[in-house]
C-alpha cells in the first residue's frame, strides 16, 4: 500500500504552529534548530534532514509522516506496532554514528527476508536486542556497526536454524527523545 503525499511540509509545519499558538522562535528553542533553518523550512525552501524532523515532531506532538505531508493520521508518534512490527531500545552506542544513539526507540518491520546493508535487530544467545548492518556471504552472516570501536559479529547459516541468533526483522524507524 503507497501513502500519497497531500500537503508540504511547510503547510503542515504552518498549520500545527497557529494550531497550537506556538511561536517560530519558540519551536527554534524547544527543537534546538536555528531561526535561519526554521525560516527556510516554513517557507518551503528545504526540508529537514531525519534528526531535526524528529525534534520538531516531538516538540509539536504529532507524527514525522504526517508533518512531511503523507495521508497518515496526524497523531502516529507513539502508535502501538503493527502485528508485522515490534519495538526495541537501543542498548548501545554502536550505531549513533547513524543517528540511532542509545535509548533511542527503533521500530522493526518482522520479516525473514533481510536485505543486505539494511539495519536489522537482532538476538545473539539470548543477548538483545541488538541493531547491526547486515550482511550475508553464503553460510556466514555479518553484523557490523557503524562505530568501528564495536567488532563485527560473525555467525554461521546454523546459528539461525538453532536459534543461537534470532534476526528479528529490518529496522524501519528511529524515534530519539529530546532533552
Amino acid at each position: 500500500m503507497q501513502t500519497l503525499m497531500t500537503s508540504t511540509f511547510a503547510e503542515r509545519l504552518k498549520t500545527v504552529l497557529e494550531e497550537q499558538n506556538i511561536k517560530q522562535v519558540e519551536l527554534c528553542e524547544k527543537a534546538n534548530i536555528g531561526k535561519s533553518a526554521m525560516s527556510q523550512y516554513l517557507h518551503g525552501a528545504f526540508i529537514p534532514k531525519q534528526q531535526k524532523l524528529t525534534a520538531i515532531a516531538e516538540v509539536l506532538g504529532v507524527s514525522e509522516k504526517w508533518l512531511m505531508g503523507y495521508d497518515v493520521s496526524r497523531n502516529t508518534l507513539d502508535s502501538k506496532p503493527s502485528e508485522s512490527e515490534m519495538e526495541v531500545i537501543v542498548k548501545d552506542n554502536s550505531m549513533k554514528k547513524m543517528n540511532i544513539p542509545k535509548g533511542a526507540r527503533a521500530r522493526i518491520r518482522k520479516t525473514d527476508n533481510i536485505r543486505q546493508a539494511k539495519i536489522v535487530s537482532f538476538t545473539l544467545n539470548d543477548e538483545g536486542p541488538m541493531l547491526r548492518f547486515y550482511h550475508s556471504d553464503g553460510d556466514r552472516i555479518i553484523l557490523t556497526a557503524a562505530d568501528p570501536a564495536y567488532p563485527p559479529i560473525i555467525c554461521g547459516a546454523d546459528d539461525l536454524e538453532t536459534g543461537k541468533l534470532i534476526i528479528h526483522g529490518e529496522i524501519i524507524q528511529v524515534t530519539i527523545k529530546i532533552k
